[in-house]
């Protein structure tokens, strides 16, 4: 039977407190970035307080919101969880440097799962608690009242576009409070997006001609990898497109390298780029041995990197197992011919 969770009752002077930076990335055509650093426990009074903080500080929505938390409140949690999308805010785990992992315990898990995109690297700590009955007459929990409890929680859940099966992490059996959860696991639950809405691979028809394509919908639009073969000299050509609102100016001031994202490597091409209506576009030719890494790769994606700035545009679409069998058949075939 489910029984609910008591939580631990925070000290005032450990509640959770915000603070707020702004990034102004405007000169790069990438917007102002704005963040809180939201540290300490969710007590009662967060998720308003909170939402005094973003008005006061005139945050909008796609802004970001970095924890770092033992949780406390799974209540308040939810209702945090509910401003930050009411805010229209993305969540991470951590601080801004990636080196730093960082954690989000108990009441923080849901309330992270109120971004918008949801973001976490792969050694920070998502860790849920459980839900359980202490012994005792006195600490006896109301089981109507619990079972009203995770109804909403699973409710909630849904709301934010997350997989309910989260949910069963907190009735694993164990002595231990919290369960800690991988990234990948929560990938799989959709509870870690990291700002990817739909992603997919699939075989589509140019004027009756087989083309293998990769989309991906992000927090920045809709981008595409193409890769097409020619069936009379078996040669592939490989196609990016990253839509953006004025393409041409990212090729003017991006497109100092440019390249392919393989895995975590960045493999510069110096091969053709144009503007066509909302994309910019990176054309390559794909010889068998860079086939042999594209169809082995976890995820995928272009790059167009400016000169002297520390970052790229871009965009990376992830592989399943499938895709991959499906690459593989694809390129294959392709090159089948050319071998005979």
């Amino acid at each position: 039977m489910l029984t609910c969770l008591q939580p631990f009752e925070a000290a005032a002077e450990d509640a959770m407190t915000f603070s707020f930076e702004s990034k102004d990335f405007r000169k790069y055509g990438l917007g102002l970035y704005q963040v809180i650093h939201a540290k300490g426990s969710i007590t009662g009074g967060t998720a308003d307080n909170l939402r005094m903080f973003a008005k006061e500080n005139n945050i909008m929505p796609g802004g970001a919101i970095y924890f770092e938390s033992d949780g406390a409140l799974l209540s308040e949690g939810v209702k945090l969880g509910r401003v930050i999308r009411d805010l229209g805010l993305d969540t991470y785990i951590g601080s801004i440097d990636p080196k730093e992992a960082g954690y989000c315990l108990s009441a923080c898990t849901l309330a992270y799962l109120g971004g918008v995109s949801r973001f976490m690297n792969d050694a920070a700590i998502y860790s849920v608690q459980r839900f359980y009955r202490r012994a005792g007459n006195n600490q006896e929990f109301d089981l109507a009242a619990s079972q009203v409890f995770a109804a909403e929680i699973t409710d909630f859940m849904k709301d934010m576009g997350v997989n309910p099966n989260l949910f069963q992490f907190m009735l694993l059996p164990g002595n231990a409070t919290l369960v800690r959860i991988d990234k990948n696991t929560l990938v799989g639950l959709k509870a870690v997006n990291d700002g990817i809405f739909d992603e997919r691979w699939e075989i589509a028809l140019n004027e009756q001609v087989p083309y293998l394509l990769g989309t991906v919908v992000n927090n920045r639009g809709t981008h595409k990898l193409t890769f097409m073969c020619n069936q009379q000299n078996h040669t592939l050509r490989g196609t990016g497109f990253l839509e953006n609102g004025d393409p041409q100016w990212v090729l003017e001031n991006y497109a100092y390298t440019k390249g392919l994202f393989i895995s975590k490597a960045e493999v510069e091409m110096n091969t053709e780029v144009k503007a066509e209506q909302n994309y910019a576009e990176l054309l390559f030719v794909i010889s068998p041995d860079l086939a042999q890494r594209l169809m082995t790769a976890p995820t995928l994606g272009i790059y167009f990197q400016p000169y002297n700035i520390p970052f790229p545009v871009g965009f990376k679409i992830r592989q399943t197992d499938e895709s991959m069998l499906l690459m593989q058949h694809y390129f294959n075939n392709c090159f089948a011919g050319k071998r005979e």
